[in-house]
């Protein structure tokens, strides 16, 4: 299968040292704030374009606006006529693009005992086909989706049994892109207890499978779980806790995880109030079977009693980024932060205000990465608008998804050193770089299409390989474990 590898005309030196960026102004997505500002979303499709999603909690409909020229788009209202959609500030539908199409899902009211629907656009967002029902299970709440590199589609969702018992999350999947759905498979495996029912999840999807991120409910103990399917959903083999701030609440906290996939491993946000106040943590754990890696606040130094909620999180490669809601004396804020060392080095980096606005009310941000730049959404409640702004790094230069034949690196990781990378092109310069951006290693490669590495001599730990070609630059990251 041919894997989208990105394409960079030249190496992102930025990319491994501290980031810097250029800030966009602040947009409105929409003028008319009769169309109401709930839980924005958004999306990029493969031209790069931010389509944004949100909703209106009054009249319970759903809309998106892409941007033109530099400005959003008149909404569309993408719910039918005589359906309404499930819409608060802390749950409400989800999106994800590729290529030209963008998905849209929600869930039709009355809230737990509606259907949940999908809205496809395959131009780009600029106009959605008819809705089509993703299950025929009324008892179902807070749908999620995420699209596979091949196009595979999958939408989890909460599940009741009659009676408002037992609350599972489920996932269905589309290998038709979303004409049709598979009876959705019970997804929250061996994890104790149930999912929290008032928790929104976060579904994942890499080449390997889908994984969903969810709030657990053991006893009142609501930590975060990960669970993984490798066979396309049929079954959930590994459920795993991917938090352990061992958070007890007698209550409902209404916030959930989000989460992404890299080559190796799945780094996870979210809130929880384990310290006293509500705070965001953010951990790593392995593809293959959810094992833990590092797991930390977002923000240590942070003190006194601001509350932090709703983060997401957004990257590729090493560069990841984390918006999250926070309210501190009064004052509610768009906080960002980002690192270019993977996942693990996001704790204490450099905190960013999003929002100009220092006398509005922003909530429920949402983030999206591609190409050097984070594309960012969140609401406002005093003016009842929905905003974006971008932050594009610094030195960081044009990249476009490509399909292109696969750079194949065995194995990958590695824990002797020794690398065997398939499908070099002749006559290009390679070369290795370590996570400082330091060069290790170049040659420029005329003779084979297969070359061995050997990087025993250096310190274990991820390197970038580069493939240059006229101009043109393909990376793999290699892990020397």
């Amino acid at each position: 299968m041919k894997n989208l590898i990105l394409i960079l005309i030249a190496l992102p030196m930025g990319m491994f040292g501290q980031i810097q960026f250029t800030w966009s102004s602040q947009m409105v997505v929409n003028e008319n704030t009769n169309l109401g500002y709930a839980r924005p979303k958004i999306a990029l499709t493969s031209d790069n374009t931010p389509v944004v999603m949100w909703s209106r909690r009054s009249n319970k409909e759903v809309y998106v606006s892409k941007m033109v020229s530099g400005n959003f788009t008149a909404p569309n209202t993408i719910t039918p006529s005589g359906v309404n959609a499930f819409a608060q500030d802390w749950a409400g539908p989800d999106m994800v693009a590729k290529e030209n199409k963008v998905y849209v899902v929600f869930e039709a009211e009355p809230h737990g005992q509606g259907f949940i629907y999908i809205a496809i656009s395959e131009d780009w967002g600029s106009t959605y086909k008819d809705t089509i029902r993703v299950s025929n299970n009324a008892l179902t709440r807070f749908p999620t989706i995420a699209v596979a590199p091949d196009g595979t589609l999958y939408v989890g969702f909460m599940v009741f049994e009659p009676g408002d018992k037992d609350p599972h999350y489920a996932v269905s999947v589309s290998k038709d892109g979303g004409t049709t759905f598979s009876t959705a498979i019970k997804a929250t495996g061996t994890a104790p207890g149930e999912s929290c029912d008032c928790c929104p999840a976060y579904l994942v999807a890499n080449n390997q499978g889908v994984i969903i991120f969810f709030r657990n409910n053991d006893n009142n103990l609501r930590d975060v779980w990960g669970s993984i399917s490798t066979d396309t959903a049929k079954s959930f083999q590994i459920t795993k806790k991917v938090d352990n701030t061992n958070w007890t609440i007698n209550a409902c906290p209404s916030s959930g995880p989000s989460a992404i996939s890299t080559e190796d491993s799945f780094a996870t946000v979210w809130m929880s109030g384990s310290s006293g106040n509500t705070r965001v943590y953010v951990s790593t754990s392995s593809a293959i079977n959810l094992g833990m890696g590092s797991h930390s606040l977002i923000q240590p130094s942070l003190t006194g009693l601001a509350s932090q909620n709703f983060p997401i999180i957004s990257g590729r490669f090493d560069t990841y980024g984390v918006v999250w809601e926070e309210i501190d004396n009064g004052f509610w804020k768009i906080r960002f932060t980002a690192t270019s060392k993977g996942a693990s080095s996001l704790a204490g980096q450099q905190v960013y205000t999003i929002n100009l606005d220092s006398t509005g009310y922003a909530k429920n941000p949402h983030m999206i990465y591609a190409n050097g730049v984070f594309h960012i959404t969140w609401q406002d409640n005093k003016s009842r608008k929905v905003y974006y702004r971008s932050a594009k790094i610094k030195g960081f230069t044009s990249i476009s998804n490509v399909n292109s034949a696969d750079l194949l690196a065995s194995p990958n990781p590695s824990e002797s050193g020794l690398f065997q990378l398939e499908n070099i092109k002749l006559n290009s310069n390679l070369s290795i770089w370590d996570i400082n951006g330091n060069l290790v290693w170049s040659q420029n490669n005329s003779i084979s299409k297969k070359i061995k590495l050997d990087l025993s001599e250096y310190a274990k730990g991820p390197y970038i390989f580069s493939e240059e070609l006229n101009g043109v630059v393909i990376f793999r990251k290699l892990l020397y474990n």
